[in-house]
C-alpha cells in the first residue's frame, strides 16, 4: 500500500511538476519557478527511491519470492521512466 502511494505521489510530482512550480511561484513570487521545479523534481525522486527501498526490503524479508521480484521490477521500470521525464523537463528549464 505504501509503495503504491509513493509511486502515485512520485508520478504526480513528475508529470505535473511544471504546473506545481508555476503555482508555487504565484504564491511566492520572490522565488524563481526553477527553484520550485528543482524541489518538486527532487521530491519525486525521493518518493521513487522510497518505493524501491520498501520493495527491496520486502524482497529480502521474504527471501526472494517471485511475486516480490516482479513487483520490484515493475517499480524500478516505472520509477526509471518517470524520473527520466522529470529530468528532461528540468533540463529544458535550465537551457
Amino acid at each position: 500500500m505504501i509503495v503504491i502511494i509513493c509511486l502515485l505521489l512520485g508520478s504526480v510530482l513528475a508529470i505535473f511538476g511544471q504546473d506545481f512550480a508555476y503555482s508555487l511561484h504565484a504564491i511566492l513570487p520572490n522565488v524563481y519557478p526553477l527553484t520550485f521545479l528543482v524541489i518538486v523534481t527532487i521530491s519525486s525522486y525521493l518518493f521513487y527511491m522510497l518505493a524501491i527501498a520498501i520493495t527491496f526490503y520486502r524482497v529480502i524479508k521474504h527471501k526472494m519470492k517471485v511475486k516480490y521480484l516482479e513487483i520490484l521490477g515493475v517499480v524500478v521500470i516505472i520509477s526509471f521512466i518517470m524520473s527520466r521525464w522529470s529530468t528532461f523537463v528540468l533540463a529544458m528549464w535550465w537551457s
